[in-house]
């Protein structure tokens, strides 16, 4: 009943039906979630249906959506990569990586367990660029200066003034560019241009790559030396059957 046929049309298929309500679009990129499926155009929108459980299908509620759904959050953002997990769901775009969903265990990367019901910015993985800063509002301006600890008195033109001061101080960041995207049943992972990867949410059985289990609510490196580990090959850390 996910299959994105509409409300009248719950029934399951042993063979391949076209989705009408996506006829007309050309399409690139497709991902299958628990309970939830994402698909993009080749002008880099992305469409969304299925058990929006935390709001995993970004269109700012839960609940069964039996069609095809333009995110209109995401809209002026090109979007290039996506993976939908269980509950959750990661989108790379042109702008940066967006997560939605459920933020148990931190799998979402924003520092905390807090659902996410829109597409939110990873902060660590996305760094604002100064064409960006005019377009915030003034409350999100306010949490970009909160989140780099930072005063947010002022009207707008200072609070543009004070965030453009402290993007140019922080400097370029330390990685390349996200390449990649893939939400895992309570983790998510990223691959930028320069060979990083970088994982976070629940690190049981070690799947975030790390030499703990603990869970990680923030992107964190993952240590390239741990690839070169004969006991911890590149299946293992995938299946999440390291020891």
């Amino acid at each position: 009943g996910n299959g994105g046929h509409g409300a009248d049309d719950l029934y399951q298929r042993n063979r391949p039906a076209q989705i009408k309500s996506l006829k007309s679009q050309r399409m690139c990129h497709v991902s299958v979630g628990g309970c939830h499926m994402l698909a993009t155009t080749l002008s880099g929108e992305l469409y969304a249906w299925g058990r929006g459980y935390y709001g995993c299908l970004g269109l700012g509620y839960g609940g069964f959506v039996d069609t095809p759904t333009h995110v209109t959050a995401l809209s002026g953002k090109a979007v290039l990569h996506i993976s939908a997990g269980a509950n959750h769901s990661v989108v790379l775009t042109e702008a940066g990586v967006f997560t939605m969903g459920e933020g148990e265990y931190g799998r979402l990367g924003h520092g905390d367990e807090e659902n996410k019901y829109v597409p939110t910015r990873v902060r660590e993985l996305s760094p604002l660029i100064e064409e960006e800063v005019e377009a915030l509002t003034v409350k999100e301006l306010k949490h970009e200066l909160e989140l780099r600890g930072h005063g947010t008195n002022g009207v707008k033109a200072q609070l543009v003034a004070q965030l453009r001061i402290t993007l140019a101080a922080a400097g370029p960041p330390a990685h390349g560019p996200v390449i990649e995207v893939a939400a895992g049943l309570l983790h998510t992972l990223a691959r930028t241009a320069d060979g990083s990867v970088f994982s976070w949410g629940g690190g049981a059985d070690r799947v975030l790559a790390h030499a703990d289990d603990e869970d990680r609510f923030v992107p964190t490196r993952v240590d390239p030396a741990i690839f070169a580990d004969p006991q911890l090959n590149e299946a293992q850390i995938i299946d999440g059957e390291a020891a």
